[in-house]
């Protein structure tokens, strides 16, 4: 019997990208994205990429694409977000011709709704807590308690289109895939069994589709059940 380890370094990227392919940009956003409807003193729609800081030349490209919003980086993340009415049109113009692929899609459609709503001066906060419900992870327990009549907006059924485009991969591995090398140890933990490359992603089980059409897409690998809540792709073998 062997113990399998597995082993991850962080290295900065070169990245030396002039401009993001707006492809690449959606399968980032599938991965690293967030569509949210903040209720407080007043009704305000955020969208926002964080990565992590070794990836902040990444995020200065996604500012640069958009040409609005915000770019910061503190602690060890990078954030880019926008939350301006004004500007939230470049986010609407650009998931409406490059949609996302993931589950992802239904939280932007519930979005736009609120984004909608915001630009027809819709001011009933029913409306917008009805689809912060069901975006993400939902109210808060606070919101709930002050509104606990709230229906959640029906949450939209995505279909996965079945042509993904390449660099719509390339974005979402960027953001949720992961390169390892993995060992496994012989019993006596003092020797290496076997030394083997890893490539892999784990997803929400809404996803499981998504998971096997990239594993069609790559013609190997397998999809395994991690969870009741997770699916993982996983490509292991040299040949």
């Amino acid at each position: 019997m062997g113990f399998e380890r597995s082993y991850q370094t962080n290295i900065p990227s070169n990245l030396k990208l002039e401009k993001l392919d707006p492809n690449f940009l959606t399968g980032l956003t599938d991965a690293e994205g967030c569509f949210s409807i903040k209720i407080g003193k007043r009704t305000q729609l955020e969208f926002n990429i964080t990565l992590h800081s070794i990836d902040d030349e990444l995020i200065k490209l996604v500012h640069e694409y958009f040409n609005c919003g915000n770019y910061r980086s503190y602690a060890n993340k990078s954030v880019f977000s926008v939350v301006s009415i004004k500007d939230m049109k470049k986010i609407i113009d650009h998931f409406d011709n490059y949609p996302l692929l993931t589950d992802k899609q239904a939280d932007y459609l519930l979005f736009r709704e609120g984004y909608i709503n915001k630009i027809n001066k819709v001011r009933d906060i029913e409306k917008y807590l009805a689809l912060s419900a069901s975006i993400n992870w939902g109210l808060s327990e606070k919101l709930k308690k002050e509104y606990p009549n709230i229906i959640p907006a029906t949450r939209p059924i995505i279909e996965v289109n079945p042509s993904i485009h390449p660099m719509w991969i390339s974005g979402f591995v960027t953001g949720d895939g992961s390169f390892l090398i993995r060992t496994t140890m012989e019993s006596n933990k003092e020797y290496i069994k076997y030394i083997r490359p890893a490539f892999e992603i784990t997803q929400h089980v809404r996803s499981n589709k998504l998971l096997n059409l990239l594993k069609n897409k790559f013609n190997c690998g397998n999809v395994v059940n991690n969870s009741d809540r997770c699916d993982h792709y996983g490509v292991y073998n040299i040949t």
